[in-house]
């Protein structure tokens, strides 16, 4: 239902838009507010929650897999 309501990727966008627009760089994620790094924590862990031990979501997310690597 996740994969359905496209849940998964809008987390992934998430996680992925704010570095791609250059509103934050990886390199230098320790000077961010601590509630957007909790915002990306949480927003990580429901996406693996989610994929977790369900086939149809883990090759969903498979598309995504280079950037939940990096």
């Amino acid at each position: 239902m996740l994969k359905d309501c496209k849940i998964i990727e809008m987390c992934m966008d998430i996680l992925y838009y704010p570095f791609k627009v250059g509103l934050y760089e990886i390199d230098k994620l320790k000077a961010v507010e601590a509630d957007v790094i909790n915002i990306f924590k949480l927003t990580y862990k429901l996406v693996n929650l989610s994929i977790k031990e369900y086939r149809p979501n883990e090759l969903y997310a498979s598309q995504w897999l280079d950037l939940l690597i990096f």
